[in-house]
């Protein structure tokens, strides 16, 4: 057999079957993403890039990936690598709207608004019609009290993608800031509630949104219906144990209060005979602010079931209910435990200075 070869300007078209593989690699890394498996999608992007180490698209992944992570120094590298590699490009030098939207968030977790704000105008220029670039934009006008506007912001992102839970939540939480009534806008609550994507700390940030508005009853309510479905949750835990705590300080305070009032009526009145004086104490108001500590006590101490995860705020909680327990000899072992630990921290100076001084 001969091989004829012919001169020709006519370049071959070759069909990249690696095309197809990259792009259904990506398709299910992001889906490792998106549901937080992050070891596996990590495990996947490695054996991606040995393979194929300057695709644009597994890099701009791995970017995303290491921000959620929390890993934003290695983000913004990659970030800021594949913008630099675009913008030498001559025949498209626009901003990539998902590095634009990268960069605000990791701008924004890093407390610096205003330099978020820019990435997420630059690719709003480019696209419109990323959710996750008006999600951006919409924590940053919630994080500014700019409630409407942040609603309208995550309105947009959960209509341009229905699975945005995060979006539809935080929605919610603006229009509850913003005055709507809650009995008007409940659903869109139990809508996220009914989510795959539902996780602990949607309860935490609305039971804190009620807490600021004044609703303390929905707040408790809210609080026990996300321990019953995440019991282990510490922040929720911690939560729900402060809050029992202030409402132990309330019913005691009534209580001095309505004793106060009997000892004013009583010395106004008729004296009262002993044997008119029910001896059964089972029944004492004392009873149910007691009840309540205990229930405080039972919730913080989960808080603390794991030494590497402990806050100072938990040990503030901690150290307000032990204090009321009048358990001197627990606060002063809990302080030398944890103020090692924390030893600048703003909870747990007051209680040094009150137990140290």
């Amino acid at each position: 057999m001969f091989f004829l070869a012919c001169e020709s300007n006519t370049e071959p078209i070759v069909y990249d079957k690696t095309y197809d593989t990259i792009k259904n690699e990506i398709k299910l890394i992001h889906y490792l993403i998106r549901i937080r498996n992050f070891n596996e999608a990590d495990n996947q992007l490695n054996k991606q890039l040995v393979l194929y180490p300057d695709n644009n698209d597994l890099l701009l992944l791995k970017a995303w990936l290491r921000l959620q992570e929390y890993r934003f120094d290695e983000s913004k590298e990659i970030f800021d690598k594949l913008a630099e590699t675009q913008s030498a490009n001559p025949k498209n030098r626009k901003n990539n709207p998902m590095i634009c939207a990268g960069l605000a968030r990791i701008a924004r977790l890093n407390d610096d608004p205003e330099t978020a704000e820019e990435y997420v105008r630059k690719g709003l220029k480019e696209s419109k019609l990323l959710p996750v670039l008006w999600t951006e934009l919409g924590f940053i006008q919630f994080g500014k009290a700019e409630y409407s506007s942040a609603e309208s912001s995550f309105g947009k992102a959960a209509l341009l993608d229905r699975s945005n839970t995060d979006a539809a939540f935080y929605r919610y939480i603006s229009m509850l800031y913003s005055g709507k009534d809650i009995d008007d806008i409940k659903q869109h609550w139990l809508s996220v509630t009914k989510s795959e994507n539902c996780r602990s700390i949607f309860y935490l940030e609305h039971a804190k949104c009620l807490y600021d508005i004044g609703r303390h009853d929905l707040c408790k309510v809210i609080l026990k219906e996300g321990l019953e479905r995440y019991r282990a949750n510490i922040y929720l835990n911690n939560f729900y144990a402060y809050f029992l705590y202030e409402e132990y300080i309330e019913q005691t305070a009534n209580s001095d209060t309505a004793d106060n009032d009997a000892v004013k009526i009583t010395t106004l009145s008729e004296p009262v005979k002993v044997s008119e004086i029910a001896d059964d104490t089972d029944d004492s108001p004392s009873e149910k602010p007691q009840a309540l500590l205990d229930e405080a006590l039972s919730h913080i101490e989960i808080c603390f079931r794991n030494e590497s995860h402990v806050e100072p705020e938990f040990v503030d909680t901690y150290l307000h209910i032990l204090e009321c327990k009048n358990d001197t000899n627990k606060i002063n072992e809990v302080l030398d435990t944890y103020y090692l630990f924390f030893p600048t921290s703003p909870e747990l100076i007051p209680w040094l200075k009150k137990y140290r001084s």
